[in-house]
C-alpha cells in the first residue's frame, strides 16, 4: 500500500507530529505515501476544517498550515465530483452521519483506495478500506 487517503484529523495529527503517537500503523502508511508522493485528501477534510475554523473550534492559521502541507509535491486534493458523490450512496447515513465524513469515505471508494482514519463509525462502513 503506497497511496492512500488522509481523513481530517490526520492531516492535523500530521500537522501537530503526532500521529505516530496516535497509531504506527498509520504513519508507517502516511510515511510510504508521502515517499512515493501519493497521499490523497478529500475537498471534504477542507469542507471540514473550513467549518471547524467558521464555528469557532479551529484557528484560521491551523487552516493556513495545513494547506500549506498539502500544497506540497506528496499531495493531491480529490475533488467532489460525480463518481464521489455517486460512491456517497455506499457510505451509509446510519452509520456515518457526518456530511463531510461521507464525502472522504466516499472519496476513498471512488479513488479506490485505503482510507487512514481514526473515526470508528468510518471503519464500520469501509471496512477493511479503512486503515488505523
Amino acid at each position: 500500500m503506497a497511496a492512500v487517503v488522509a481523513d481530517t484529523h490526520v492531516l492535523l495529527w500530521m500537522l501537530k507530529g503526532t500521529l505516530a503517537e496516535r497509531s504506527q500503523v498509520a504513519a508507517d502508511a502516511i510515511d510510504r505515501a508521502l515517499t512515493a508522493e501519493t497521499i490523497h485528501v478529500s475537498i471534504g477534510s477542507f469542507l471540514d476544517l473550513r467549518y471547524l475554523v467558521d464555528s469557532g473550534r479551529l484557528s484560521q492559521q491551523v487552516l493556513d498550515e495545513t494547506r500549506a502541507i498539502v500544497d506540497g509535491d506528496s499531495f493531491t486534493v480529490v475533488p467532489l465530483d460525480l463518481p464521489v458523490i455517486d460512491r456517497m450512496a455506499s457510505v451509509s447515513k446510519d452509520e456515518v452521519p457526518d456530511p463531510f465524513d461521507r464525502i472522504i469515505a466516499a472519496t476513498a471508494l471512488a479513488t479506490d483506495l485505503p482510507l487512514i482514519t481514526a473515526d470508528e463509525r468510518i471503519h464500520d462502513s469501509l471496512g477493511n478500506q479503512a486503515v488505523w
